[in-house]
């Protein structure tokens, strides 16, 4: 079974009705994929979607997804990002 976190860019995108990204909530309901995602990357996506129909559709996408914690504050990223890409550390 194929796991796929789902960063903000990606429920944004599924949100807005991307066919081809609305194919890996059909591999989870058929029991072929397992869509992670964190509530940081949640709450990024519903930030940036306008529309009250692209919020409900969200939500309705995230009934299929498991939310994974993310790791304390303090945690360290091996890689120097821009100030403006926030790491998502997670917890597996």
């Amino acid at each position: 079974m194929h796991r796929f976190f789902l960063d903000a860019n990606v429920l944004f995108s599924a949100a807005c009705v991307s066919t081809g990204l609305l194919r890996l909530w059909g591999l989870a309901r058929v029991g072929e994929a397992v869509l992670l995602s964190s509530g940081y990357a949640m709450e990024e996506a519903r930030r940036n979607l306008g529309k009250t129909e692209q919020l409900c559709r969200l939500d309705e996408l995230v009934g299929d997804m498991t939310l994974v914690p993310e790791a304390p504050a303090d945690f360290s990223c091996p890689v120097a990002l821009p100030e403006k890409d926030k790491q998502v550390p997670l917890i597996f």
